[in-house]
């Protein structure tokens, strides 16, 4: 970057940029409830791996939320 030039901006999340992350974000967030519920259903059954199927949809849970929630931020930041 030259000497004297104004600094890069990244430009605002476009209205189809935002609906993309939100609906991914739920699916994200629906799917991870139901293979956490699953996989703590298959663990009171005494399925070897269903611990696995617990912790990765814990884990798409906690995705999910985070695209919603960075998602809809994004669009209620005051436009300057």
């Amino acid at each position: 970057m030259p000497a004297g030039a104004p600094p890069a901006t990244v430009p605002a999340m476009t209205s189809v940029g935002q609906f993309i992350m939100v609906l991914l974000g739920l699916v994200l967030l629906v799917c991870g409830i139901l293979f956490a519920v699953i996989g703590v259903w298959a663990m009171t059954a005494h399925s070897p791996g269903a611990w696995k199927v617990a912790v990765v949809g814990f884990a798409a849970a906690i995705i999910g939320g985070a695209l919603v929630k960075s998602a809809l931020r994004r669009r209620d930041e005051p436009k300057a």
